[in-house]
């Protein structure tokens, strides 16, 4: 549909976070999906001495057109559907898929036309931005991570993997206000507030 273009590129609400992409010269340990075609985690290490792996949280890549569309959808849902409730997370995705998937089919002449692996995309990275945790959505849904830290501003995102134990991620927080706002979601998503 066009060419895809990094990650990095597509507005957010998530600017203050970078994701870094796993260099190639990185000897890859492991690799493993989240959500088939979607979402997979590579264990990878540096070249050199330095033995210490990395966990990188990957993402498919999104068409220009589907960045649009994603961007329009966002803005039209956020208007049209109440945030979730604690408790209510799973019913609430539901409907947000459904409802995109209505408004995607009504307006299709203006957010375009999209085949079905298009369509998986979009609305994966809508249920990760709108009721999941965004860039840290990976690392969420990773059974063999068992705690997520972060020691504030430019500093990677550590977890405590099963297999490999703490070790740091690609994602890191440049922005003390994003980090801020993301700890008060985090709070409300678990009703700690």
């Amino acid at each position: 549909m066009g060419k895809k273009i990094k990650l990095e590129e597509i507005p957010s609400p998530w600017k203050g976070i970078e994701v870094k992409p796993l260099p190639e010269d990185y000897e890859v340990l492991e690799r493993y999906a989240i959500r088939e075609g979607l979402a997979e985690v590579a264990i990878a290490t540096p070249p050199g001495p330095t033995i210490e792996p990395v966990y990188f949280s990957m993402e498919a890549p999104l068409s220009p057109e589907e960045i649009v569309a994603l961007d329009k959808l966002k803005d039209i849902l956020s208007k049209e559907l109440e945030p979730p409730k604690p408790g209510e997370e799973e019913e609430a995705k539901k409907i947000l898929l459904e409802t995109a998937d209505k408004i995607l089919r009504k307006y299709e002449r203006v957010l375009g036309r999209f085949d079905e692996d298009a369509k998986n995309r979009i609305f994966y990275y809508l249920e990760r931005d709108m009721t999941g945790f965004g860039p840290l959505n990976v690392i969420m849904e990773d059974y063999r991570i068992e705690d997520v830290s972060c020691d504030g501003v430019n500093v990677p995102v550590y977890v405590w993997h099963r297999d490999y134990e703490s070790i740091p991620t690609n994602i890191v927080f440049v922005d003390r206000d994003v980090l801020d706002d993301f700890i008060i979601q985090l709070a409300h998503k678990s009703e700690k507030h």
